[in-house]
């Protein structure tokens, strides 16, 4: 199992992303993952250490490696304010009128979120 997602990494166009680390430590109750970009499915097959790039997770608790690849992938949509909202006023006095309301938006913080798997 593994994920496909495209990323331009030391000039080169890689898309195969594999874990090649993960346990359990049973005193903390965390899994740990290490999730290695390589330019393709047959790069990975020439060697664990051929990797380009690497990304480490630490999850809660006792997690398998399906579980962890769908942990990966889980969407995480958060908000951030596009344009802060305008007023008119004094802080002074208490008197503050909003003009323009804050334009805030959802976005995805989660890259992998568009990986599917392969």
């Amino acid at each position: 199992m593994a994920l496909k997602l495209q990323r331009e990494c030391k000039g080169i166009s890689a898309d195969y992303w594999k874990i090649v680390f993960s346990n359990y430590d049973a005193i903390i109750n965390k899994t740990n993952i290490t999730l290695a970009l390589y330019a393709s499915k047959e790069a990975r097959g020439l060697g664990i250490n051929n990797d380009l790039d690497r990304t480490t997770y630490q999850f809660d608790g006792f997690l398998t490696l399906a579980e962890s690849y769908a942990k990966i992938k889980e969407s995480k949509v958060e908000q951030r304010v596009v344009a802060p909202a305008v007023t008119e006023g004094s802080m002074i006095d208490g008197t503050l009128k909003i003009i323009t309301p804050a334009v805030i938006e959802d976005y995805e913080s989660n890259p992998f979120s568009l990986a599917t798997d392969c």
